[in-house]
């Protein structure tokens, strides 16, 4: 019933019992009285006497470049009333931003600090509490010598009884110098408990303008804070505490586009709930989301507007406007580059006047294309002619300067190269991309630009260049790799050193660097017989040039897949482990790298369609491999394993890809392999050798293939060099002989 009676006092006919139901009211128990102005109206006085709910930590909140914030707002936890420590973080932030000695101690150079940790805790009749003296003075803090307004006032949270300078019989302090003096929190003589604080407001939703209705024996909150910057030697053009649209019904209460209006001016905002007090500095328009300190830690939280925040609903409103010293910002902006190519980023300079304490830009076309830093760097990745925008606000108002058509992105460019296409490039691997040719480019340049590689950070990759040439000369091969995309091949880490396999493959195994810009970029590919390749410019000796294009991104969007496999043609060394595959040359994969392999992923049902593979991917001796696979494969998948001279496996059964990785060993035993297609080398189950021509039977076609290059004495990182030792000869054709007489072949899901 006592919803009723509220109702009835406020002049309202309708059923209550509907009303009930529909219209929103704060939670009673923080409303402590209705009284009546001299004009009839109904005037609410609610009770903060807030603080954090037991073990209560409010999940912290990432603002996008969408949103709009107001910078330099302290975050002060808890210091003896959630209402003044609100209350001295929008004093904080006036202080640093035109409106000095409002914080008028040593701490900080004499400017309000960000937070109150430099002012440590302390502990109150068992009771630990943070300090900030903007908040709560308190003899011994931040040089205070004389007694202040924790020792005059306090006693323990929410202590009904005299205070203790009462109780003490001493001289009470001089009223000033932080919130909670003016604002009237903790103190016995005026009614209010040791955490309270108290806040008047109209029922009809109407701003209530510096109440004073109930001086001297309650004082409004809202009131105080008139009275604490007054005391600071400034003027308030405005102070109210105002409903929220919908409180009681109301249709003239504080709005979303209220809040942001005073956000977009430089004014944070106390938000009141029901037994609490928070300070709102930003939002976002997506979702009407308000970003806030809740005075619990020095943490940025955000809520609905209009809703609930740790089970309290927000009922209202106190904003404080000062008259400032200066006049509404000015805004005006430079780049450090107006022109720049496609991928580059070209940073902002923030030059507006008049004390500007928030910013939001608008980049079209830019990456971010918002952002509320002074000086943001924005990246441009198309080309075209794009305009900037920037709006500053402060505390008097805001302004908005717009350049049209300032920025100019041109096509991306790298350097030019040319050779004279001896020897010529083949063809080139790396992970999905394979290309192949037949030819040079003209002036020794092809540009393969328009073929990409997807590569992640952290993953292991082998770079494969195969070469063609007809002179005797020897040949070396370069890579270079733009990761910081800067649009040359000068930077450290750029270069790779391919090693010979044999007298016309080249290889290099790496990692794109954690530092490396994400997006595209170029992979540049030389072959020569001068053996130091260059980049740019015209190779001193024969050879080509190859571009192609790599798309870098961050492994957060990957997970790890751990395989366990063995090739039957290098198996295995006494230690157990494979061999190393060698060239001609004696070279190898760095490393511990036996050879590469190919990894696909395949949907679970006919026609078993390929999702995703992977190309060179690094097998080590032990018949380990790792590998990232992005989070999108979510659901159960084959496994398919190819090797240059091996039949293929498939994993025995679909394998569930969306947990945390996937492990899969094909070596421990046969049933692991789609039909038991492995063999059994001392334990280890491994795939067949023989396949060369990779038709998916080892049958006497590869047999032929193999005589006739061990009748020559082949030798390098060729196909039919089943054992890896560099040299097609009889333990080849050894190892070849058993698996053609048997017709192995390869069993995959979906053969009759």
């Amino acid at each position: 019933m006592k919803s009723n009676t509220i109702l009835i006092m406020m002049g309202l006919t309708v059923n209550c019992c509907v009303l009930a139901q529909t219209i929103k009211t704060p939670d009673e128990k923080y409303l402590e009285r209705w009284i009546k102005d001299p004009s009839g109206r109904d005037i609410g006085c609610m009770l903060v006497p807030g603080e954090a709910p037991k073990d209560y930590k409010a999940p912290s909140a990432i603002p996008p470049a969408t949103a709009i914030l107001i910078q330099n707002v302290p975050a002060y936890s808890w210091s003896f009333g959630c209402s003044p420590t609100a209350a001295a973080m929008a004093a904080g932030h006036y202080d640093n931003t035109g409106f000095p000695d409002i914080y008028s101690g040593p701490s900080n150079g004499g400017n309000a600090p960000m937070d109150n940790t430099c002012w440590g805790m302390i502990t109150i009749n068992g009771e630990t509490r943070n300090q900030c003296p903007l908040s709560a003075t308190m003899q011994n803090l931040d040089q205070r010598t004389e007694r202040g307004h924790v020792d005059d006032y306090w006693i323990v949270y929410k202590n009904y009884g005299p205070d203790p300078f009462l109780i003490n019989n001493w001289p009470q302090h001089i009223i000033g110098d932080c919130t909670a003096d003016y604002m009237g929190t903790n103190q016995s003589v005026i009614g209010n408990a040791d955490g309270s604080t108290r806040f008047f407001f109209l029922a009809d939703g109407s701003p209530l303008n510096d109440y004073t209705g109930n001086e001297p024996g309650r004082r409004d909150g809202c009131h105080g804070l008139r009275l604490f910057y007054e005391s600071r030697g400034y003027e308030v053009l405005e102070n109210y505490t105002q409903l929220i649209t919908g409180m009681y019904g109301n249709s003239l209460g504080f709005s979303f586009d209220n809040f942001k209006e005073e956000i977009d001016n430089g004014r944070p905002v106390l938000l009141q709930l029901s037994g609490h007090t928070m300070l709102g500095f930003g939002y976002d328009v997506a979702g009407n989301t308000v970003y806030l300190h809740d005075t619990w830690d020095n943490d940025i939280h955000s809520m609905t507007w209009g809703s609930s925040y740790a089970g309290m609903a927000q009922w209202g409103v106190t904003v404080v406007r000062l008259v400032s010293l200066s006049s509404p910002p000015q805004a005006q902006f430079m780049a450090n580059s107006s022109s720049l190519m496609a991928g580059q980023s070209v940073g902002f300079i923030d030059q507006s006047v008049f004390n500007p304490s928030s910013w939001s830009w608008s980049f079209p076309g830019g990456s971010p294309s918002f952002s509320n830093q002074q000086n943001p760097v924005v990246s441009y990745p198309e080309t075209g002619t794009f305009s900037v925008a920037l709006r500053t606000s402060n505390s008097n108002g805001y302004d908005t300067e717009t350049k049209n058509s300032y920025i100019n992105v041109i096509p991306l460019t790298y350097c030019q190269a040319q050779g004279s296409c001896e020897p010529f490039i083949s063809g080139v691997e790396l992970n999905n991309l394979n290309n192949k040719s037949v030819s040079c480019g003209p002036q020794g340049y092809s540009n393969y630009s328009g073929i990409y590689a997807y590569l992640v950070k952290s993953q292991l990759y082998t770079l494969v260049v195969k070469t063609v040439q007809s002179l005797s000369s020897s040949i070396y091969c370069m890579a270079w790799i733009d990761w910081n995309h800067n649009f040359d091949f000068d930077d450290q880490g750029e270069s790779l050193s391919l090693l010979p396999m044999d007298a016309h493959t080249f290889t290099s195994t790496f990692s794109p660097p954690d530092e490396a810009n994400e997006g595209e970029t170029c992979l540049r590919v030389v072959v020569s017989n001068d053996c130091s390749p260059v980049a740019c410019g015209n190779l001193s000796g024969l050879g080509e040039i190859e571009d192609y294009t790599i798309d870098c991104s961050s492994a957060s969007d990957y997970s790890t897949m751990h395989l366990k496999l063995y090739l039957e043609g290098l198996c295995c060394e006494s230690d157990g482990r494979m061999r190393f595959v060698r060239g001609s040359e004696n070279g190898h994969f760095q490393g511990e790298i036996a050879d590469i392999i190919r990894v696909s992923v395949h949907e679970a049902a006919s026609p078993f369609t390929e999702l995703w593979s992977i190309d060179a991917v690094p097998l080590f001796r032990d018949g380990t491999c790792n590998i990232l696979y992005p989070d999108c494969l979510d659901d159960y998948y084959y496994i398919r394993i190819m090797h240059r001279n091996s039949i293929e496996i498939w994993s025995a059964e679909q394998v569930f890809f969306g947990g945390y990785g996937v492990d899969y060993d094909f070596s421990a035993n046969a049933s692991a392999s789609f039909g038991n297609n492995v063999k059994n080398i001392n334990g280890k189950y491994c795939l067949y050798t023989g396949d060369v021509d990779q038709d998916g039977l080892i049958s006497p076609d590869d047999m032929q293939l193999l005589e006739s290059q061990s009748s020559v004495f082949t030798s390098g990182y060729v196909c039919t060099d089943l054992n890896g030792d560099g040299l097609v000869d009889l333990e080849d054709m050894i190892l070849i002989d058993e698996n053609a007489a048997n017709q192995v072949g390869k069993i995959s899901p979906g053969m009759p």
